[in-house]
């Protein structure tokens, strides 16, 4: 029989081998390439070719016994992922499984040993310390390697008993560790609109797709820890995906204090290799009751699953935007919960415009939480002016009052700021040029932090301060702009005495400094707190009762059109960290445009009447998600070679098509690292056309040799240009 294996072998991923013996769809096995040993996965059989047989290698080794580790659910919607996203099947396969199967032919996750008394070759020649572990067996019948261990027993004269068959060692996945410290929180009482989405919730176990709309403080998590209840006590799995891993740890906690009885694992990149594959064994074999993920989790493999929860629905982060398959997992968790006919709630304080069109259009259910829980209003949003505003590194001198009106009164403030670094730029003074990163074609940033150095944070390159212009000379090198490390030294400067700390990814670079810095911010350590979006997600502080946003709505005037909601969206994110707890918020909007229409509609109404403004703005212009769209992305170190690559598809694609083909378009930042970035954008009022057009465009991609260096991707759906 002929068999297609999926590999990791550009372009096609896909090669014919025979093979002699019954093999299964998605059976893993071992391949001869070239010189090379490739563990695949067998895609298809009783493959007819039309070429001589005798050319075709037969595979070598069928892996895993013959077991198939991947369940029939999960095949079928990794099919559809690499249909829907034109990917190669070798990459969505790698969605689902930990990497130990790609790379290794036996794959054990961590186990633990425990022994016990071989009651059928008990060896009576015993000296007296192996027979001092032969009583305590017998005293404790199963005991672990860790429990042995504790009793101060040698663990040599062990190994000998096990030797001479006097016990017997076995082994099981490593259990699921607990934080002992830990105890129960009670299901805390709803108001009247959180009982009413609840009940919705839980009035169903079939397929059905909340979308959870609360403002900032309305409960939303509540609901989900107590929905979550109804599928624990139903012997059910939840997964819960996050969009970010620095909200791992105190999800994790808010979980694990609600049912500290139950096994709840993660999946996210920090994990190790081997800490990753434990926890999918977990969540296979049904141990794992609460599975918390990021999205490199959607296609985890559950035995039992009865819910899906997205937390913050909207973000960014659920959209893979640098690999070969750019999925959304958001999206494909909708479809995983139409497979299984379970629940899925997606919840945001900031719906989603295309959660938000679907739930008008009735796809999906719309639940609104208007009110907060506490009694405390929304914090007051107010637009300050900077054209008739003094200014100093990016705070004018209103909002520097209010800061320290802040902290007379004993309460923080959070100054937010989208820049890392302490300058956008190093300009010369007297020819204009900013020192750049020639990679990029970018001005490189200035940090301060923890030495004086500028980074390209594009393509990660460091450089040393100059202090002569490379194009003229001139020693009149200045800083230009403003990031979080210069506003955090002008606040230290003017508040010597008070504690200001940044909140970026800089100064966190790992769970330990999160911990340490929230821990801090939450025991009323720190004063003022400078941030990026890291600060805009999830996090609770109810001490912070001022927020300052610095240059935040210059989205609005992006060529993008994804943008404006994406500002929006971040603007009620950050100005929902302040007034959490009992003391009122205030929100504080330096802006150059306070007119701006979709300022204005953001700020004066619910949410929702920003989402239909813009939805209108789309249907005017014919954007999503009254059409459908999709990018053909084409890179090279060779500019001219990525244009004519880019020209031959659009004059391929006219033949064929009733719906839109832009020209190529440059990337926002069209070169990065050495790379030139162009993009055909196709627009179609039917997604059946637009996967005929991205399918033809695969056919000219196998049948033409594409230069060497030339790399192709699809984007489907993109969420940014």
């Amino acid at each position: 029989m002929i068999v297609k294996v999926a590999l990791s072998v550009a372009p096609n991923y896909l090669l014919d081998y025979k093979i002699s013996v019954p093999i299964n769809i998605f059976q893993r096995v071992l391949v001869s390439v070239g010189s090379r040993k490739l563990i695949g996965f067998v895609v298809d059989t009783n493959v007819i070719i039309e070429y001589d047989e005798n050319k075709l290698k037969f595979v070598e080794k069928v892996l895993d016994n013959n077991q198939i580790l991947i369940s029939e659910d999960i095949q079928k919607i990794i099919i559809w992922t690499a249909n829907y996203y034109h990917s190669d099947i070798y990459n969505v396969i790698k969605l689902a499984l930990p990497n130990e199967y790609f790379k290794n032919e036996i794959v054990t996750p961590k186990e633990e040993f425990y022994y016990e008394i071989n009651t059928v070759f008990t060896n009576t020649k015993l000296t007296a310390k192996q027979q001092d572990i032969i009583n305590f067996l017998k005293t404790h019948g199963q005991v672990s390697h860790s429990k042995i261990k504790e009793a101060g027993f040698s663990l040599a004269i062990l190994k000998k008993l096990v030797d001479n068959e006097s016990v017997i060692k076995n082994s099981t996945l490593q259990t699921i560790s607990k934080n002992k410290n830990t105890t129960s929180d009670l299901n805390k009482k709803l108001s009247s609109e959180q009982q009413n989405a609840l009940d919705t919730i839980m009035y169903t176990n079939d397929f059905r797709v909340f979308l959870l709309y609360g403002v900032t403080g309305s409960g939303k998590t509540e609901i989900y820890l107590q929905s979550i209840q109804k599928h624990l006590n139903e012997n059910k799995q939840v997964l819960i995906l996050i969009p970010e891993i620095n909200l791992t740890p105190q999800t994790v906690t808010r979980f694990t204090n609600r049912f500290p009885n139950d096994n709840i694992v993660t999946i996210h990149s920090k994990l190790s290799e081997i800490e990753k594959l434990t926890n999918w064994h977990h969540i296979k074999n049904g141990n794992a009751n609460i599975v918390i993920s990021t999205r490199s989790g959607v296609l985890a493999d559950f035995k039992n699953l009865g819910m899906i929860i997205i937390d913050e629905e909207h973000d960014s982060s659920f959209k893979q935007q640098t690999s070969t398959i750019r999925y959304h997992a958001r999206d494909l968790a909708v479809l995983r919960a139409k497979s299984n006919n379970i629940p899925i709630i997606l919840g945001s304080a900031t719906p989603s415009l295309e959660s938000y069109y679907n739930a008008k259009s009735d796809k999906y259910e719309l639940l609104k939480l208007l009110n907060r829980v506490s009694k405390h209003a929304p914090a007051e949003i107010k637009l300050l002016d900077l054209k008739s505003s003094i200014v100093a590194n990016g705070v004018s001198k209103i909002l520097l009052t209010l800061l320290e009106n802040n902290i007379n009164a004993h309460s923080q403030s959070l100054v937010f700021i989208n820049k890392l670094g302490f300058a956008k730029a190093l300009i010369c003074r007297s020819c204009g040029q900013a020192c750049e990163c020639k990679k990029c074609d970018k001005p490189y940033t200035l940090h301060n932090y923890p030495n004086q150095y500028l980074n390209c944070h594009f393509c990660g390159s460091k450089k040393q301060i100059i202090i002569q212009c490379e194009s003229c000379g001139s020693d009149e090198i200045v800083p230009y702009g403003t990031g979080t490390e210069k506003v955090q030294k002008y606040l230290q400067e003017k508040y010597p005495y008070n504690s200001i700390v940044r909140f970026d990814r800089q100064s966190i670079k790992n769970n330990t400094q999160l911990d340490n810095t929230i821990n801090d911010i939450t025991n009323n350590k720190v004063d003022i707190i400078v941030g990026t979006q890291m600060i805009s997600k999830g996090h609770h502080f109810e001490n912070i009762t001022l927020v300052g946003l610095v240059n935040i709505d210059s989205g609005f005037y992006s060529t993008d059109f994804h943008a404006i909601e994406k500002t929006g969206q971040l603007i009620v994110q950050v100005s929902g960290r302040a007034g959490r707890g009992d003391k009122k918020g205030l929100v504080i909007l330096q802006t150059y445009q306070p007119d701006n229409i979709n300022l204005q509609k953001l700020i004066h109404n619910d949410y929702l009447i920003f989402l239909n403004y813009i939805l209108k703005q789309r249907e005017f212009a014919n954007y999503p998600p009254y059409t459908f769209q999709a990018q053909i992305l084409v890179e090279s170190k060779k500019e001219l070679d990525v244009l004519a690559v880019l020209e031959e598809l659009l004059r391929a694609l006219k033949k064929i098509t009733v719906g839109q083909i832009s020209l190529p378009i440059p990337a926002t930042h069209l070169k990065k690292n050495d790379v030139y970035r162009y993009s055909l954008l196709l627009t179609s009022k039917y997604r059946a056309e637009l996967s005929k057009m991205l399918s033809y465009v695969n056919v000219i991609l196998k049948s033409n040799n594409i230069k060497n260096g030339i790399k192709v991707y699809f984007d489907v759906d993109p969420i940014e240009f």
